[in-house]
């Protein structure tokens, strides 16, 4: 409403309300909107009346006509206002719309229409209204196409109640339909890497910080990496988060150049998201560069641990652009012969979320909000160990928002950490695998966030037989999938053990590993309440279980054992 097109950030506008107008407490409201900020100063309300013109009498009476009694209804149903939000295409959109009755006289019920270009697509009925009583109702509509429509809502179209004024029934707009809405979660991250190795994945943001970065502005990083001895670099990227990218008032693409170890580096993969509409429609974008080949030559295959200083340079090389920089993390996938076997996801992208919150009211709704991560293949349950999710999402500092993975959510998830402009999540998933299509999404509930990478790590483990469904496991080794090593003094137990988990008609839908599991070793001969035990938790390092003839020597023969597994505390093992 309030534009200021003359330049004097000052607005005076005057509005015909005639048709709006209630019999008593009318008020006035003014909304800031996406502007920065509004300073409404005054307000004047002016009512004129009508005058009835004088009749004049004629030179010559004519001869009197009898007037019929004139009847009228005193009803009066009137739109008061529409609310509509911003429209996008292939977007369900909903109008709210204000009925009064101004009238007198109470009315019956009637229809409310919503015509889109002369075509009804919503109606809705209301039971009646009473003397300057008004109801809000809402219509929805999904637009197919972006152009501009014409919206009428028009009260009581079949024309069935009798008003005294059908001129305020309906009420026009021009709404211009928008091509998309950046808010929305519409651009999954993509999976760049999949593979296994044996080795691991090395994630680091150095000292990063967020910095505004104007015209021919440099920022500067470190990133100190350590691998062990005989690493194979088999992938090293670097990603440089940015944000906030304008010249002016416009929203424009940034012209960087960065720099990685003196050498000027080309973008590998570049993903943007923004806005798409109205003020500060500003773009932010994930930019990847391959450094592969550069971390080689400084940690591949080094005799001992070997530890790098990397530094990087990002300079605005624009003349009139300005932006901020989230930070920058560096990804390191290493070979090692000494480490476990790994599959691990890399997932890229750059997808602004903001569900409708506050002053913020797009039509948009936390599940519209929510970015997909699909880490496709099939897994081995039955050797999968410890699985972690890394999540990295610039700007997510509030705790508005949740994370889901698979049957699994949590609340609060970003909440700026390690710092305000960028946080970063790990957590174990372990018990929330399924054993195909894998899938995490990232949701705003009220936030402002831009998710843009995810790293899901799965260890493996030598193949063990699942365990069968049962309460408590009590039989042989080869049963539980635990390795027995037996020995003159010792025997070693060690591996994971796993329960399956079915559902009510008896399918198994997962595994679970067992935690906090005693283990009671004992021979052949001796009395299970004499049993002799160690407390082990889940690992897939060696404990060892001492086994001995009785309780009270040490003495040594040759005899045959068995391990069983019971809950100790009644807790239920599952």
């Amino acid at each position: 409403v309030a534009n200021s097109e003359d330049g004097s950030n000052f607005d005076l506008k005057s509005f015909d309300v005639s048709n709006y107008l209630l019999p008593s407490g009318n008020k006035v409201k003014f909304s800031r909107g996406e502007e920065t900020s509004v300073h409404p100063v005054n307000a004047v309300l002016v009512v004129s009346k009508e005058q009835t013109q004088p009749t004049q009498t004629p030179t010559q009476t004519p001869t009197p006509t009898p007037t019929p009694t004139q009847t009228y209804s005193r009803i009066d149903l009137a739109i008061a206002n529409a609310t509509i939000p911003k429209i996008f295409r292939d977007t369900t959109a909903t109008i709210s719309v204000l009925v009064h009755n101004l009238g007198e006289w109470d009315s019956g019920g009637f229809d409310v229409a919503l015509y889109v270009d002369n075509q009804v697509v919503d109606t809705k009925s209301i039971s009646g209204l009473k003397s300057g009583e008004g109801k809000q109702i809402t219509f929805t509509w999904t637009p197919d196409e972006v152009k501009q429509y014409t919206l009428i809502v028009e009260i009581d179209p079949d024309n069935e109640i009798s008003e005294s004024d059908k001129t305020n029934n309906k009420y026009q707009l021009i709404v211009e339909v928008k091509d998309k809405n950046g808010y929305f979660g519409d651009k999954p991250l993509e999976t760049y890497r999949h593979e296994t190795i044996k080795g691991d994945i090395i994630y680091d943001i150095g000292n990063s910080s967020y910095q505004l970065l104007d015209p021919e502005d440099t920022y500067a990083i470190g990133h100190n990496i350590t691998v062990p001895e005989n690493a194979n670099i088999k992938l090293a990227r670097l990603y440089l988060y940015w944000t906030w990218s304008y010249s002016g008032s416009e929203g424009v693409y940034p012209e960087l150049e960065l720099e990685f170890e003196n050498k000027i580096l080309q973008i590998d993969r570049s993903y943007t998201d923004r806005k798409g509409f109205g003020t500060f429609d500003y773009p932010s974008g994930t930019y990847a560069y391959n450094i592969t080949n550069y971390v080689k030559d400084t940690l591949g295959n080094k005799t001992g641990n070997t530890t790098y200083n990397y530094t990087t340079l990002v300079k605005n090389i624009a003349k009139d652009k300005y932006l901020a920089i989230n930070g920058i993390g560096l990804l390191l996938a290493y070979q090692n012969p000494d480490k476990s076997e790994i599959e691990y996801w890399i997932n890229e992208g750059c997808d602004i979320l903001q569900a409708d919150h506050g002053q913020y009211n797009f039509g948009v709704t936390p599940e519209l909000a929510t970015t997909e991560i699909i880490f496709n293949g099939s897994i081995d349950l039955g050797s999968a160990g410890k699985a972690k999710l890394i999540t990295v999402v610039p700007s997510g500092d509030k705790g508005e928002n949740e994370l889901y993975f698979n049957s699994e959510n949590w609340n609060k998830v970003y909440i700026g950490k390690p710092y305000k402009d960028l946080a970063i999540d790990e957590r174990d998933v372990s018990d929330y695998l399924l054993p195909n299509k894998n899938i995490a999404k990232i949701r705003d509930t009220g936030d402002y966030m831009i998710p843009s990478m995810a790293i899901l790590i799965i260890e493996h483990h030598l193949q063990t037989p699942y365990i069968g469904e049962t309460d408590i496991i009590n039989g042989k080794l080869s049963d539980t999938g635990i390795n027995y090593v037996p020995d003159n003094l010792y025997g070693s137990a060690y591996g994971i053990l796993r329960f399956g988990i079915y559902d009510m008609i008896h399918r198994i839908i997962g595994f679970r590993n067992a935690v906090d599991i005693t283990i009671y070793a004992v021979n052949n001969t001796v009395d299970v309440s004499d049993w002799d035990w160690n407390n082990v938790t889940e690992t897939n390092k060696k404990r060892t279980v001492h086994l001995f003839i009785d309780l009270y020597t040490n003495e040594t023969q040759e005899y045959t054992t068995i391990i069983s597994f019971y809950d100790e505390n009644d807790n239920g093992i599952q």
